[in-house]
């Protein structure tokens, strides 16, 4: 099978997204049923007019691998969609696309509402996602391939203590703290990932009596209002945002934290819980998101309503106090996560998807 993939432009570290379309191109490259994998990327800016020459470019190579024979196309994300479907009424190949969150759950154009309904197969990524493209566009549930995300392991068990301390150091954090830490653009569109109400829950922890820093990574203009609401809230020296983190930095501050914390409201899936998983760092997320898949709906994670400050706060106090928990055992976290959303499950939910 020759195969065209439509991607937006992959860039290590950027997002989920991109994240997703290199996890797939590697494995699509490495299976033996693929005889060839043209890989086509463009940037999504946010700005209009920007959009216009790129996408020009996009549409001549796609053009280009569509004239050479391309039996199937996979889009990665439903922006890309409408040029795999306008190929499609002149005689192209078939597409699939995936879904992930926000980007499908929304109201769509005619264009792209067209090009959902036209894909040979949607692949959501999460059960959650399947529902919301049932629920809005009337999508049968046959159409549909369950398709989750997976991982690079990147971290090390046997680092966490060295870890720990020169985190600690370098922010200049409490020996006796208990350190959470996110992971997420902070920007005010993504204030539902749950970053403001991860600083209520430290503000909350430490008047009752258990100290905690919470570091809040990533870029974005939010880390001002962020920094804003410490200060409300009387915790600024207990507020850490070191912004964008390197893939090669990200380790140290998976291993050095206590409890990896996003209760999100927009989440399609989550990698970032999968890496803190496989870091052996316990989790808590959302449960009205698809935030619950990664983390197998409990069994790898707490589950809180994001918007109850006080169910947070006592799920986390309880989880310290208990220490024989599960959650405790960095090697659990790490062998389940890795059988459930490894890379070897990953290359068998693909070479199922592909026998098809």
């Amino acid at each position: 099978m020759r195969l065209a993939v439509f991607s937006p432009l992959i860039r290590q570290g950027e997002g989920g997204v991109q994240a997703y379309g290199l996890h797939l191109v590697t494995a699509l490259r490495q299976n033996a049923k693929i005889e060839s994998v043209a890989l086509l990327e463009i940037d999504l800016p946010k700005t209009p007019v920007v959009r216009l020459i790129p996408k020009f470019i996009f549409l001549f190579k796609a053009l280009i691998s569509i004239v050479r024979g391309t039996d199937l196309v996979w889009v990665t994300h439903i922006d890309l969609a409408p040029v795999a479907y306008l190929f499609t009424k002149i005689g192209g190949p078939p597409y699939i696309l995936s879904c992930h969150g926000l980007e499908v759950w929304r109201d769509l154009p005619p264009i792209k509402q067209k090009a959902l309904q036209a894909a040979k197969r949607l692949l959501p990524v999460s059960h959650y996602t399947m529902q919301q493209l049932i629920h809005h566009y009337g999508i049968a549930e046959e159409q549909c391939v369950l398709f989750p995300n997976t991982y690079e392991s990147r971290s090390a068990l046997s680092d966490r203590c060295r870890s720990r301390n020169q985190i600690a150091q370098e922010w200049n954090i409490p020996e006796s703290d208990l350190i959470l830490f996110s992971l997420s653009r902070l920007r005010p569109e993504d204030r539902e990932k749950g970053y403001g109400q991860t600083l209520r829950v430290t503000a909350a922890l430490n008047e009752k009596g258990l100290s905690c820093t919470y570091i809040a990574a990533g870029s974005g203009s939010d880390i001002q209002w962020l920094q804003s609401l410490a200060g409300e809230l009387r915790i600024a020296d207990k507020l850490k945002c070191p912004g964008f983190v390197t893939n090669d930095q990200l380790p140290r501050y998976y291993q050095a934290a206590d409890l990896f914390i996003m209760p999100s409201l927009k989440e399609g899936f989550g990698i970032v819980f999968l890496e803190a998983l496989d870091a052996g760092l316990p989790v808590l997320a959302g449960d009205q998101d698809g935030s619950s898949e990664p983390l197998l709906n409990g069994e790898l994670g707490f589950l809180c309503d994001p918007h109850d400050v006080q169910e947070m706060v006592q799920t986390v106090k309880d989880f310290f106090a208990n220490k024989s928990h599960p959650f405790h055992q960095p090697e659990f976290l790490r062998s389940r996560v890795n059988e459930a959303f490894g890379q070897q499950a990953y290359m068998k939910r693909l070479e199922d998807f592909l026998s098809q």
